[in-house]
Formats: structure tokens, C-alpha cells, sequence
């Protein structure tokens, strides 16, 4: 009722607002100051994180760019401790308006507190166009610590698995079923941990685009996943392509063409499953084995191992029941 009235739009663009930077630095030290009768009463309240996904990890960055230097706590110190932009990389500059101008496609400004800007495929692989202008090297220096995270074949969002079976990208398309949480998990527990601890998080490699151009298209193997940036299970012992949508209708809000909201998964043959696995048991190993070096390597929580182990096992049960070997149909296999 008290805000029922408030009108808070953009008058050029609703993506971006003027005002809105003011009552993120508002809501931060609320949070951090922890008032009698505030939100976390009873609680001791130690770091404050900003994080947003998509149009908010926008938001997130114009936050850090503009206002976190400007808005501090009354001892000079941040009012945010860390930041995940998410979801998040170069977008054309005919969707983002700054005060009616284009908002500039760079990378994540240096701020005096840890960044992890995590980026699905869907973003690198949909904008392309000014040669994915929001990378940059990554950093420990002490006004400037930072990390970039790209997901190899992730969908366009948080992990969130979809609850419709299919999706229309030129034809019906069966949704992408990327086990994205696990590493939007492990990345976020990277922060804190380098916020609250001092714990450095370890560095990644970017997606591959092809000869090396950052205008280009990401490379892909010969399994048709993207090589490079943060690897998981899903590609590195795959049942499926992961793909964005490309539907090829290309505009000036859509320069490549390619719809990145809109994921699917093409599911291996049975004759492709043959191929790569001696035997659904051989793909269950082969998933432990990689998951045990991906947790080494810092890629995965531990506390995520045991629900990625279950996942891999309840594949290897649907591969038996369907046959995970040659057949005359050569049905794509569906876990």
C-alpha cells in the first residue's frame, strides 16, 4: 500500500533506472548496519554481496562502475563486500540504454573488493559483435581482484532446470537439461570464501572461439560442446549436445542471430552412446573419475558430489533400459 503510487520507470529505457543505485546503496546498509527490528535481527551480520543474474547482473555492474566508490559506510569502508555479476556479458548497444545513450560494452570495472562475473555460453556465444568487449585478464592485485567465469555448454540463467520438456527453436527442440546449479553454486561459494577469508579462488580458462578471434564463433568438439572455459561432467563425459538457439533471424537487438534465452540439448544416439562407452557402467566410471578431478581442481562443491554421482547413475539405469547400443531406430537417447 505505501508503495502502490511509485511509478519507478526509466523514461528513455526501463532496463536501466537513475534512482536505482541509490536504493541498492540504501538496502546495503540496512543489511550491513543491522538494525533493532531490521532483517536480520538477532543475527551478527558480517559481508554484504551484491549479485544479480541477466538484466540485474547489468545492474550489478553499472553499480560497481557508478556508485560503488561513491556510496561507502559512515568508517569509509564499501558498502558491498563482493559482487557476482551474473548471466552477464556484451549486449547490443540498441537493448541498454544509459540516460538515453548506449551503455558502453567493457569489462567489469576495478573495485576495491572481490568480483566473480560469472557468464553462461549463452551470453559470450549469443553477442559476439564487439568482440566481447567484458573480458578481461584475471587479477589479485589489491584495489582489483577478480575472476571470470565462463560455462561451457550452460543455458542462459542460474541452473535452473526447466519444467517444460521442450522448447521451439526452429521446430520443437528438447530444453536443455545442463546441471548449471552446480557450478553457479560452486562459484558463488568462491566468492564468499575469497570475501570472508582471503581464500583465493583458482582461475579459468575462456571459451575457445575459432583461430582465436574475439568476434568469433566459440569453438566446438567433436561432440559439438564448446572447448574451454569451466568444465563439467555434462561435457567432458557428455550424453547430449547443449546448444543456444540460433534461429537466425538477425536484427539490430539480435546482431548474431542467435535467441539466448533459449536452450536445447540434442541427446546422443544409441550408436553415439556405444561409441564413447564400453557400457552404461563405463559411463557411470568415467563420470566419477572426472568429477574426483574436477573437485580437485576446485570446480565442484563436495557437498554437490553425491547429487551429481546419483544423476550419473539414474542415466546409467535409463541407458539399460532403453539399450545403449547400436539399434536399426538409432533413437537420441534421453536420460
Amino acid at each position: 500500500t505505501r508503495y502502490a503510487a511509485i511509478n519507478l520507470t526509466h523514461p528513455a529505457y526501463p532496463l536501466l533506472f537513475d534512482h536505482i543505485h541509490e536504493i541498492v546503496a540504501q538496502g546495503g546498509r540496512l543489511l550491513k548496519t543491522n538494525p533493532p527490528g531490521g532483517p536480520f535481527a538477532g543475527f551478527r551480520v558480517k559481508r554484504v554481496l551484491l549479485g544479480g543474474c541477466s538484466e540485474q547482473g547489468l545492474i550489478v555492474e553499472m553499480y560497481m562502475r557508478d556508485s560503488h566508490a561513491l556510496y561507502r559506510m559512515a568508517d569509509g569502508g564499501p558498502v558491498y563486500d563482493g559482487y557476482f555479476p551474473a548471466c552477464l556479458a556484451d549486449w547490443p548497444s540498441v537493448v541498454t540504454l544509459d540516460n538515453g545513450t548506449a551503455f558502453p560494452n567493457s569489462p567489469s570495472p576495478p573495485v576495491d573488493v572481490p568480483v566473480i562475473n560469472f557468464a553462461t555460453q549463452a551470453e559470450p556465444e549469443s553477442w559476439p559483435q564487439d568482440g566481447r568487449l567484458y573480458r578481461r585478464p584475471d587479477t589479485d592485485a589489491a584495489g582489483d581482484r577478480y575472476r571470470l567465469y565462463e560455462i561451457a555448454g550452460m543455458p542462459h540463467g542460474l541452473g535452473t532446470i526447466p519444467t517444460n520438456p521442450t522448447v521451439n527453436c526452429n521446430g520443437p527442440q528438447q530444453a536443455s537439461r545442463f546441471p548449471g546449479v552446480y557450478v553457479a553454486n560452486n562459484a558463488l561459494d568462491k566468492l564468499i570464501r575469497w570475501v570472508d577469508k582471503g581464500i583465493v579462488p583458482p582461475r579459468a580458462a575462456r571459451l575457445a572461439t575459432v583461430g582465436d578471434n574475439p568476434s568469433g564463433p566459440l569453438e566446438k568438439d567433436a561432440n559439438a560442446n564448446a572447448r574451454g572455459g569451466i568444465r563439467t561432467t555434462a561435457v567432458d563425459v557428455p550424453i547430449a549436445e547443449y546448444h543456444i538457439c540460433n534461429p537466425g533471424v538477425i536484427s539490430p537487438a539480435n546482431p548474431s542471430g542467435y535467441s539466448f534465452g533459449i536452450s536445447y540439448q540434442v541427446p546422443f544416439t544409441r550408436q553415439k552412446l556405444a561409441e564413447l562407452y564400453k557400457s552404461p557402467d563405463d559411463y557411470v566410471r568415467r563420470v566419477d573419475r572426472r568429477l574426483n578431478e574436477l573437485l580437485r581442481d576446485g570446480w565442484y562443491l563436495k557437498e554437490d558430489a553425491d547429487a551429481i554421482r546419483a544423476d550419473a547413475v539414474a542415466t546409467a539405469k535409463a541407458m539399460k533400459k532403453q539399450g545403449a547400443r547400436p539399434s536399426m531406430t538409432r533413437r537420441g537417447f534421453v536420460p
